[in-house]
């Protein structure tokens, strides 16, 4: 099946949405609870924010699906990935390492340390797989598996996608929404990726499946959606609120619940034309780069004693985003053989 024009447009524009609010989703803030800043903070950063990477999976699977049952169609999407997110990786993972230790040395000159005390090279932060960057490996080892995945759909069906998401949701309401405890908690997020696994699987589904993408976009199934999901964030956001460790932990993962009503509501509501030439194919560098340039922002903001915490924290979130399209789109119009090397998306 192939994807219309406007059905494309509105991938394209998801995922420019979704590079924003990944880019919230790791500027922070720290705020009273249940001041404004708080409740901004929680609905966007801990609510809206969470679509994100889940949506990335999900295109992601669509994406690839649209080539199963090509002759030899698993192995070039293996060669493919290797070039477009692996070589990424590393290369980042290496920039990043050295823009650790850049900002390490400065915050020692400035306490009177030696420059190259815990110097943080290839630490988990940009070590690949894992920290920041982790959606990355996990997508290509999704696209190492993927064949066993278009078995199983073209075994069972939606039951694989139904059995995903019961486990998914069952594991991930356990865990400590911010920091799995234990190294099996850790790998299930960040290892092998259960949530990746459920969303990549829904995406090659839809795709294998043939599902009509524009029956979900009339407006009474976006209400519908908007109403079954915005109750379950707002358990969410209200447990964190008024609840205490550990179950207000557990609670904040109800946004789990409420992540597919929200993606499919807020993809109905994508413009059906093509984002601008400046914004088009920023998704994955704004991935790549936010890490980086979220650092140097959130010093910088800091030291601006007059604005609100709450303005500062907006500032933050949209100055650093729109640094990343600025280098983004730099690299792309004045370097593009590197353009395609270092962002090689997919």
């Amino acid at each position: 099946m192939t994807i219309d024009v406007k059905a494309s447009a509105k991938f394209a524009n998801m995922g420019v949405f979704c590079a924003f609010l990944v880019v919230c989703m790791h500027v922070g803030g720290v705020f009273e609870k249940g001041t404004v800043g708080w409740w901004l903070s929680e609905i966007t950063r801990g609510g809206f924010s969470r679509m994100a990477v889940p949506y990335f999976f999900l295109a992601s699977g669509f994406f690839l699906a649209g080539h199963v049952g090509e002759t030899g169609w698993w192995g070039r999407e293996v060669k493919k990935r290797i070039f477009t997110l692996l070589v990424p990786l590393v290369f980042w993972c290496v920039i990043g390492s050295l823009w650790a230790a850049l900002w390490t040395a400065g915050a020692n000159h400035l306490a009177g340390r030696p420059l190259g005390h815990d110097i943080p090279f290839c630490n988990g932060q940009w070590l690949p797989g894992v920290g920041i960057l982790w959606f990355i490996r996990n997508l290509f080892l999704l696209v190492i598996v993927s064949k066993a995945i278009v078995w199983l759909i073209d075994c069972v069906g939606w039951l694989w996608v139904a059995v995903c998401f019961l486990v998914y949701w069952s594991v991930y309401t356990c865990l400590n929404p911010v920091a799995p405890e234990l190294a099996w908690q850790e790998f299930l997020v960040y290892g092998f990726s259960l949530e990746g696994l459920t969303y990549f699987s829904l995406g090659m589904f839809l795709r294998m499946k043939h599902v009509d993408l524009q029956t979900v976009s009339s407006p009474g199934k976006v209400l519908t959606m908007f109403l079954i999901g915005l109750p379950l964030l707002a358990m969410s956001l209200l447990a964190n609120l008024t609840l205490q460790a550990p179950m207000a932990g557990l609670m904040v993962n109800f946004r789990h619940f409420c992540l597919p009503f929200l993606i499919v509501a807020v993809w109905s509501l994508m413009p059906e034309k093509q984002p601008v030439k400046w914004l088009a194919g920023a998704a994955f560098p704004v991935y790549i780069l936010h890490g980086m340039v979220n650092t140097p922002v959130v010093i910088l903001l800091k030291r601006v004693t007059f604005l609100d915490a709450t303005i500062v924290y907006l500032l933050k979130w949209l100055i650093a985003f729109a640094v990343c399209v600025i280098i983004a789109y730099a690299v792309h119009k004045h370097l593009p053989r590197l353009s395609r090397v270092v962002f090689g998306g997919r």
